[in-house]
């Protein structure tokens, strides 16, 4: 029996309790292929294109749009809160071979460093090419995956919540908490996900900002990501949908007021060659101004 238990809840290959495997050349590929399909998706301007999911004021610092989704999020929370065990037994009981090769492509998707640094090279692209629709897109992202990273890592922090995986993994349990543990532990920052705050964070910042079809294909995705850290054995179901409320709503402020955020700050990206044109150096200007 014990071996079975071993078995069901073992991590996957080269994976140690909630860790992820990268490596920095090869997130910095991703990086700038992820931003290169942003930039053609986004360039040029789409307009006409139907509003986003939920969204019915989009002026509005929180909407009755907004209200809908809270009270689903908050739902869905409360029910898998009691049940997580249940839940993640049932995931580790159906993982295959399958299964496994889905979580290993999806996972990466929640990474906040690859979006951060997608984001960041969406932004100079736009700059450089004069597309502002592009800068401001991956302004927004990087604004919405600030916040929502701080305050996921926070709660990480506070309530000390052990992964599925922790200690010795044979026997999880999701009502081991401890205040403040997740600042020393590892094993203690399960609540919530950062890769189901990331993932979610992005599919709001591209569903606020390109609308139609956006939300159908990319709220999806996010939930594959979710999916993925509860099937790796790093999370419970309520881990991942703390995660998504604290990115969707982090994405939808960040999107319809960032520039306020702010303070009115206005950014221009200086591009500058040498005489000979063999190099180029790229800096960021910074100035107050109205806001946007």
């Amino acid at each position: 029996m014990a071996s079975r238990t071993r078995e069901r809840y073992a991590p996957r290959t080269g994976r140690s309790c909630g860790s992820t495997v990268s490596t920095r050349g090869g997130r910095a590929v991703r990086s700038v292929v992820l931003a290169l399909l942003l930039t053609v998706t986004i360039t040029p301007p789409l307009s006409g294109q139907s509003p986003s999911l939920f969204v019915t004021d989009p002026g509005a610092l929180f909407d009755t749009g907004d209200a809908v989704v809270l009270l689903g999020l908050v739902a869905l929370h409360a029910a898998f809160l009691p049940v997580d065990g249940e839940v993640h037994g049932g995931i580790q009981d159906m993982r295959s071979g399958a299964t496994d090769a889905l979580a290993a492509v999806v996972e990466p998707m929640g990474r906040s460093a690859l979006w951060f640094e997608a984001s960041a090279t969406s932004y100079v692209i736009g700059k450089i090419l004069g597309e502002e629709r592009v800068a401001d897109v991956g302004l927004h992202l990087f604004l919405s995956l600030g916040l929502s990273n701080a305050i996921s890592v926070g709660l990480k922090d506070l309530s000390g919540r052990a992964r599925p995986c922790w200690g010795d993994g044979l026997d999880p349990d999701p009502n081991s908490w401890s205040l403040y543990g997740g600042a020393s532990d590892a094993g203690r920052r399960s609540y919530p996900s950062n890769h189901a705050t990331s993932a979610f964070t992005v599919a709001a910042v591209l569903s606020e900002e390109l609308g139609g079809a956006t939300p159908w294909i990319a709220y999806p995705v996010a939930g594959l990501v979710a999916w993925s850290r509860v099937h790796d054995n790093a999370h419970w179901a309520s881990d991942v949908t703390l995660g998504a409320a604290v990115g969707i709503f982090s994405a939808r402020l960040m999107v319809r007021h960032g520039h306020s955020v702010l303070g009115g700050l206005e950014e221009s990206l200086l591009v500058e060659s040498d005489a000979d044109g063999e190099s180029v150096r790229l800096g960021l200007q910074l100035e107050l101004g109205g806001g946007r």
